[in-house]
């Protein structure tokens, strides 16, 4: 079967333990970290104001453990969903923070090579994730069967 559950032409049946997404709560699924990517960067300006730009990065660990261990933990889709959006916002505070400090703390000859290097490195990472996502996450049952 796929994520969908839509039958496998030899009648396999997922691992037991794997959960299905319907298309509609996988989309869901997706795109609510981009919403909480878009709460991240609003808070993370403010944060940063508040705290300061190292104090706020540094907080940003903090959701990210929540999320991340939450993720491997639960057995709800709503549960998934909800951690999802943490983990977004977590992204969206880095994302608007990050450039700040390294603004802040880099000499004036560094500053520009340090900001197109945290740019590139994101920019790398979701190529990665893209195309490497569908061949690292696969999950094998009894009978040989892969499932992402």
């Amino acid at each position: 079967t796929t994520m969908q559950g839509d039958p496998h032409p030899d009648g396999s049946l997922p691992p037991p333990g794997l959960r299905e997404f319907s298309k509609a709560s996988e989309g869901w699924y997706a795109s609510l970290f981009n919403v909480g990517a878009v709460i991240g960067a609003f808070s993370g300006s403010a944060l940063s104001e508040r705290l300061g730009r190292k104090k706020t990065l540094a907080f940003t660990a903090l959701p990210h453990a929540v999320a991340w261990v939450g993720t491997a933990l639960s057995h709800s889709g709503v549960m998934l969903t909800i951690l999802r959006i943490l983990n977004g916002w977590a992204v969206g505070m880095g994302s608007a923070v990050t450039p700040c400090y390294i603004g802040e703390i880099a000499t004036t000859g560094l500053r520009g090579a340090l900001g197109a290097a945290n740019q590139l490195s994101v920019t790398t990472g979701i190529f990665m994730v893209s195309l490497l996502g569908d061949y690292v996450f696969v999950v094998e049952n009894d009978q040989g069967d892969r499932f992402c």
